[in-house]
Parts: structure tokens; sequence; C-alpha cells
């Protein structure tokens, strides 16, 4: 897989990225992945994910898989010189991603409003944890208490030791796609119209909207048990023979006869009433059923099992730990991870390939930057930009 492309998509935006640790800095880093000039505006002292361990190479790698491919200048908001700085870039960014508390730019002496009316073309995008209004927009917010809020997230452990199932904030992943999502939508509008906006984009609001399938029957006033209730034989979980967790998702005719007639166990084939997954009815023979699918889980290991469904055509696999993921030949055969040649640290390329081109966004290993390393550069770059833009008008 090729790591560079003649002409990235977002080639020529102008980003500034007024955020620090992971909601605004990932969406950024979506649209300077997508080749995107991405500008960090940093406190003198640097964003604090700078410190977050592990630190290779005199670098966080926390702070590289958010901010690689970016430009940085530090800014000390609190004083009007650098206000005044800050408005020169404003006045050529062709997008502002911002992920300050609530007002606290404002507060700062910063007014975005103000710069969208000397540039009405400005796209502004405020990520937040709450949104910028409703009872919740000021509570403080790290990732996994908006998960905690949105029905996104769920504790095991005992008294005493409670701890997080997952170490993945989902509504900071689903706002900060969101978010680039809805950026691309406003910068097309603005280059055919000349019309930007402000975006609020709510961690929240995105995370509960991920609950859509629940939610939507629940609203309707009719609940389902969703995926969590208790399913038929042909829908559950069991253990391998080396403890692993499988998964068999046979909801379609043609994926539990693959399952039964792999088996050569053409009776349990034919024994076997397909019914939507929802159904928690336990039926005649179910018990039966599961005991046998148990004890011939039971009889492979669950990489083994994932092998064999592949090779049936049915829908199940083995639950897999990260450092299986790591080490599972289909993340190298997808080309979605590498090294950097500049830092030499691992990189997780963009997910989405541009197939025509045989190309992954990021997958040139291009590093975080420096503090301030981009100061000259960005103020002279960026002085000589052009602000013009074709208006398309519509008929």
């Amino acid at each position: 897989m090729q790591n560079t492309v003649t002409k990235p998509p977002l080639e020529g935006i102008r980003v500034l990225e007024l955020a620090q640790l992971l909601p605004g800095p990932l969406l950024a880093r979506k649209l300077g992945d997508l080749g995107a000039d991405v500008v960090k505006v940093e406190p003198p002292r640097g964003d604090p994910m700078r410190m977050f361990p592990p630190i290779i190479n005199e670098r966080s790698v926390m702070f590289e898989a958010v901010n690689r491919g970016k430009r940085s200048i530090a800014f000390d908001l609190r004083k009007q010189q650098d206000r005044e700085r800050l408005d020169t870039l404003l006045d050529v960014a062709d997008v502002v991603v911002e992920g300050y508390r609530v007002g606290a730019l404002a507060a700062l002496g910063v007014d975005l409003e103000k710069a969208r009316k000397r540039r009405p073309e400005l796209v502004v995008c405020s990520i937040s944890g709450f949104g910028q209004d409703g009872p919740l927009a000021h509570l403080p917010a790290h990732g996994l208490n908006v998960d905690f809020l949105s029905a996104s997230s769920t504790v095991t452990g005992t008294e005493g030791d409670y701890r997080l199932s997952s170490d993945v904030s989902y509504g900071v992943e689903l706002g900060a796609i969101n978010g680039a999502v809805a950026v691309l939508a406003a910068l097309i509008r603005a280059r055919t119209s000349g019309q930007g906006t402000w975006l609020d984009v709510s961690c929240w609001d995105a995370s509960v909207e991920a609950h859509r399938l629940n939610l939507y029957p629940m609203l309707a006033g009719q609940p389902i048990p969703g995926l969590t209730g208790s399913h038929s034989p042909m829908q559950s979980i069991y253990r391998a023979q080396d403890g692993a967790f499988v998964q068999i998702m046979a909801t379609e005719k043609r994926l539990w006869q693959n399952f039964w007639n792999a088996l050569g166990r053409q009776d349990m084939a034919d024994s076997w009433q397909q019914r939507d997954y929802i159904d928690e009815t336990e039926r005649p023979g179910d018990r039966q059923m599961r005991e046998e699918i148990a004890r011939i889980i039971a009889g492979a290991p669950g990489s083994e099992w994932t092998r064999r469904f592949t090779e049936w055509g049915v829908a199940g696999c083995a639950l897999l730990t990260e450092k299986q993921v790591v080490e599972h030949p289909h993340l190298l055969a997808r080309g979605l991870v590498g090294e950097s040649a500049q830092t030499s640290l691992p990189f997780i390329a963009d997910p989405v390939r541009f197939a025509d081109d045989d190309w992954r966004p990021a997958a040139d290993g291009s590093p975080a930057p420096v503090l301030n390393a981009d100061e000259d550069s960005v103020l002279r770059s960026w002085a000589k930009a052009d602000t013009s833009i074709d208006h398309t008008e519509k008929k």
C-alpha cells in the first residue's frame, strides 16, 4: 500500500485547533489525516496530553496518536498580544475546532462571533461533553463520564474495586467522527454559498444517538431487550477449549444451515426453528440444542472456530483481547499499522482506505508536532493565504 496520494482531499483547507486532550484534537486530526493543514494552538506549557505515559524517544505515544501531522504554535490567550496574533490566524482559517468548556474562550477574550462577522464563510466547530446548552452543559466532562450518562459504559469488579469494562470512550470517538462529518458538510456549503456556520457537537448527543436501535422502540413505547437480552441457542455465546468466548449469530436460515451441515448434523438443522434475535421465548428443544452446541464449541480453541466459521460461511467468531488484535494477521494485511520513519514509533492509520488510489490517510507515519516548533512557518504561510472563494450561487 502506498503512503501518499497525489492530492489529498482536504489539501489547502486551513484548520485552527483550539483544543486539548482528546475530543477536539481527535476531530481535528481526522481532518488533518485527509490533507488539511491543522495548526494546533497550545498554551505555553503545551497540551497536557504531551506528558501522558508512556514516553518513548521523548514523545508521548498517546499524544502522537491524537496529534499526528499537525503544526504547533503556543499562545497565552490571557495576553492581549497573543489574542491579536490569534485573530490574524482566525482571519484566514477555513475551520476552527474549539474544545474549551462552554463559555471559557469568551471569558479569555476570544470572540469567535466577531471572527465570523469578519469572515462569514468561517466554519466554527465547538465540541464538548454535553453541548453548549441544556442542564448538563456546564458539568465538567471527561469521556468516561459522558459514557456513564449515556448508558454507554458498564462496570465490573466487586465492592471496593469497581472498574470500567472498557478503556474506550465511545462518546468521545463518536463525537469526533460526527463532528468531522459535519465540518465537511459545512465546508462544502461555505465553498458554494459563502455561508459558514457554528457547529455545536456534543459527545453525549453522539453517544445517545448510537443507541438508536434500542431507543427508537423505547420512545415508541415498545422497548425491546436488544443484544444484551437472553437469546436462542443459535444466537448465543459459548466457551471454547482454551476458555475463549465464542459468539454465534446464525440469525438467517443459510447461516444456521451452514453451521449444522458443516458438522454433518442434518438432524439439528431440521429441528431448528428460525426466530427473531429479540425473541427471548425458550422453546421446546432449546435447552438440548444449547447443551449440544456448548459441547461442540468446547472441542476446539477459539481461533479455530473463527477459522471454521470463515470457511463455512457462519456469522460467528472468538472474542479477542487487544493483545490478540495487535497480533492478528488481518491487522497487517489491512495495512492499518506501521512504524513512523521520523519517530520510530508505531502508528495506526485511518480506518478508511481510498481503494482506487490504494491509499490510507495517515499511513505515512507523520509525527505530532514539537511544542511551538511551527510558529514562524505558520505565521508566514497563513499570512500569505488567499481567502477568496469562488461562490457558486444556487439557482
